[in-house]
Formats: C-alpha cells, sequence, structure tokens
C-alpha cells in the first residue's frame, strides 16, 4: 500500500540524534516465544527507529532470558525474595523512561 511505504521512508530517515539529557531508556518486550516468529522483524525495525534517533533500547525477548511462564509474579513474593531472574527484569523495568510491546495477533 502506498501508505506503508510513506511511513517507512519517513521512519527510516536519518534525522539528528537527540541531546544525551533527552534520550529515554526504552524497555521493548517481544510477545512471543516461538523459534521463527515473524514479530522479530518488527521488534528489530522498532529497536532501530528509536536507537537511530539515540534512545538507549534494551529488548526483552523470553526466548533468550529464563522467564517461566509458570512462576509466580513478582509481586507475589512476600516472605522471600523473587528469583534472581525476575528481580532482574523488574529493575529493568521498573528504571526505563517507556516501554514497548510487540505482540502477535493470531487469527
Amino acid at each position: 500500500r502506498p501508505r506503508d511505504k510513506i511511513l517507512i521512508a519517513r521512519h527510516t530517515s536519518t534525522s539528528s540524534t537527540i541531546p544525551k539529557e533527552k534520550q529515554l531508556r526504552i524497555v521493548l518486550f517481544f510477545g512471543s516465544n516461538r523459534p521463527e516468529a515473524i514479530g522479530e522483524r518488527v521488534y528489530k525495525y522498532v529497536s532501530k527507529i528509536l536507537q537511530n534517533r539515540g534512545h538507549h533500547v534494551q529488548i526483552i525477548d523470553p526466548r533468550t532470558i529464563n522467564l517461566n511462564i509458570l512462576d509466580k509474579a513478582h509481586f507475589m513474593y512476600v516472605k522471600d525474595p523473587p528469583p534472581e531472574h525476575l528481580q532482574s527484569l523488574s529493575d529493568t523495568i521498573q528504571s526505563s523512561d517507556g516501554i514497548v510491546i510487540v505482540s502477535p495477533e493470531y487469527n
């Protein structure tokens, strides 16, 4: 579609980076654990756009971290400390300025 091409051209153009004090720390979540997920192209594209504009992007990909779907949520650990991988993920999220979620749509 012609509109898509215009948006892609606008986003991939090189623009000057923003001043360091205005750079954002963005966490980009990828919402699929399928080995050959098509959405990987989307999150890499979005990450590239944000990085080209001077922002720091940290990608959270469930295929590369030890995040068992059956674990308790971070806030449910009242008596005991949460597992290290869950605490690390929580710290990353809390220290970010923004979150982007790239999730597949199943038809």
